[in-house]
């Protein structure tokens, strides 16, 4: 292998590596949390799932541990309501209210959910 190629395969490396690294660090947290508006959905704690998705049987355990009621979704059965929300990762916490919409992506802690949540 010449200079330059070697040079492109080592940044190449690096560049797999962090992105490994920055995935496998957010595992498990929740990423973001984003403002969206959520006309024509009933009020209520969405969990955005995909079949198969190991983060997403964590989010569920979660949510169902702390006792806050959800309705799951997943994306092989109303894939539509992904894309109106921007999803394009799971798990996914879609939050509708009369007060405030919002988007959480990862699994939030209960303590987050609870503060996040419009109170009774």
């Amino acid at each position: 292998m010449d200079d330059l190629t070697w040079r492109l395969v080592v940044v190449g490396l690096i560049g797999a590596a962090a992105v490994a690294l920055g995935v496998v660090s957010n595992r498990g947290r929740a990423w973001v949390r984003h403002h969206r508006p959520a006309r024509g959905l009933d009020p209520a704690l969405y969990l955005l799932s995909s079949d198969g998705c190991s983060t997403c049987a964590l989010a569920r355990s979660r949510l169902v541990a702390a006792g806050i009621g959800f309705v799951e979704v997943g994306f092989e059965t109303r894939p539509e309501l992904f894309a109106r929300f921007g999803v394009d990762r799971v798990p996914a916490i879609v939050a509708v209210s009369d007060t405030a919409d919002w988007v959480a992506f990862g699994v939030p802690s209960a303590g987050a959910l609870r503060r996040w949540l419009p109170g009774p």
